[in-house]
């Protein structure tokens, strides 16, 4: 696996590069010409850096970059500063890492932060979903196993009927009713509902919603409670070092976390700094 981590030209990446009139001319050809520069920072991870990132020609020129850079034994996946994210479209054909697998990971410990010193195998947790997978299985599993009652909410209520049957040893409701099936809900972890299929149902007005599509939910009538979109890392100081060295500041450790360890082999899960909802960084009392 190639890492290529995507970020805007940065004149930061430059002040290095020999004298001071050296740097200006350089900056001024790579920007005039729309030149993609490429840095080996370690083996099997690069960084391509993109000036004029609001024209639509750098990303043409990017796409045939990332098309030259595949061999037949190695795949890439793509990590994107935070500016880039905003042309993510562009690299619908590319696996781009979004640290969902580790957010994921880490839902019983956001659990425990949102709880505090209430205890998690006490509580009844609502999940939201659609996709019947290995990951969203695997997922409500491992819930189920910490708390008390586990309600899905879903529209594939048949399907879910077969995991009902394998976890019968766990207390699990499903339904699919738009007016009572979140009236109640404390906690709500949405796994792949849309914005749109989250407004036709009535929630508990001070309800905390932790949402793992990173869509910003807006909206949502007579709901005013929290609602979690993101969380960002302690990261050890091997990852800062990197972040450092490398100039990635402007990535989220959450991403830059999930593309630095090997996601096949049983990993420390890091700790916890902010949870992060629509308007920043969420706090419970």
């Amino acid at each position: 696996m190639i890492n290529i981590y995507i970020k805007e030209l940065d004149k930061i990446d430059y002040e290095k590069e020999g004298k001071s009139l050296i740097r200006k001319v350089k900056w001024k050809l790579i920007n005039d010409f729309n030149i993609i520069q490429t840095k080996e920072i370690e083996s099997g991870k690069k960084i391509y850096l993109i000036p004029n990132i609001y024209k639509k020609k750098i990303y043409r020129k990017l796409i045939k970059k990332l098309e030259n850079e595949k061999t037949k034994t190695e795949k890439l996946q793509l990590i994107l500063s935070n500016k880039i994210k905003e042309f993510e479209d562009y690299f619908s054909n590319y696996k781009i890492v979004n640290g969902r697998r580790t957010f994921v990971n880490l839902l019983e410990k956001i659990l425990k932060k949102i709880l505090k010193d209430n205890l998690l195998e006490l509580q009844d947790i609502y999940i939201l979903t659609n996709s019947y997978n290995a990951e969203n299985i695997n997922t409500i599993r491992n819930i189920a196993s910490k708390v008390k009652t586990i309600n899905i909410i879903t529209n594939k209520i048949d399907k879910f009927r077969i995991l009902e049957r394998m976890l019968e040893s766990q207390e699990i409701t499903i339904s699919n009713n738009k007016r009572k099936s979140l009236k109640k809900a404390k906690i709500i972890i949405n796994l792949d509902f849309k914005k749109e299929e989250i407004k036709q149902y009535i929630i508990n007005r001070n309800a905390i919603i932790i949402s793992l599509t990173g869509e910003k939910l807006t909206s949502l009538k007579g709901f005013n409670g929290n609602i979690i979109r993101d969380i960002e890392l302690k990261l050890e100081d091997r990852y800062k070092e990197f972040v450092q060295k490398n100039n990635l500041i402007n990535f989220k450790n959450l991403e830059i976390y999930e593309s630095l360890i090997n996601l096949n082999e049983k990993n420390t899960l890091p700790e916890i700094s902010k949870l992060i909802g629509n308007n920043g960084e969420v706090n419970f009392m």
